[in-house]
């Protein structure tokens, strides 16, 4: 009797390709199923929806307090020069530690006066290229936002401060009274007179 070693080999290929058609198989109809269900959710949202829509309609606005807030701050830092900004820095138990008198609200590192990229072409390809900042260097990422800068208020000078790390900062546009608590320290050459306070 003559063996041959084939024979497995070739029944072990066959088992391997029906298995694997057989998977196919199951992965499509697994599709369409898949398919099906998704289809049968979104219309079961959409319908639930419409009734909640239908049921609760949304109201029209008649009054818009954020925008009422977007035209204060306007009124406020956007029409006189020269208003002083109070600028309160807080450790991380909320408690004033010192402040700056500005020339106007200090500015994030990241307020530019340019936009901070552009759009080439390459090979028929949009690709946006970093510009440089306001003062003619290339910053990477957010690293800068928590950096803010101002003017003295009486004397014109540079100020500089950062906040993070437990520091945060209040700013108003007068002079705030403590109530018996603590004077912040004046950080600027502008130091805020108790009869200033309200």
């Amino acid at each position: 009797m003559r063996r041959t070693m084939n024979t497995p080999k070739k029944l072990t290929t066959s088992i391997v390709a029906m298995i694997a058609i057989l998977l196919m198989l199951f992965a499509l109809s697994g599709c369409d199923s898949d398919d099906d269900s998704t289809e049968q959710s979104r219309e079961v949202l959409k319908s639930g929806n419409e009734k909640v829509y239908k049921n609760q309609p949304p109201e029209s606005l008649e009054y818009s307090y954020s925008r009422e807030n977007v035209n204060f701050w306007v009124e406020t830092w956007g029409k006189t020069p020269g208003k002083s900004a109070y600028v309160y820095l807080m450790n991380n138990q909320g408690e004033p530690f010192g402040y700056f008198v500005t020339d106007g609200p200090p500015v994030s590192y990241c307020a530019m006066l340019n936009t901070p990229y552009d759009i080439k072409k390459y090979n028929g390809t949009q690709v946006v290229v970093p510009l440089p900042g306001t003062d003619g260097v290339y910053y990477t990422g957010e690293g800068s936002c928590n950096t803010y800068y101002g003017r003295d208020a009486t004397t014109g000078s540079y100020i500089e401060f950062t906040v993070g790390n437990g520091i945060n900062y209040l700013l108003y546009d007068q002079p705030m009274d403590f109530h018996g608590a603590a004077d912040p320290t004046p950080l600027g050459q502008t130091v805020i007179d108790d009869k200033d306070k309200k």
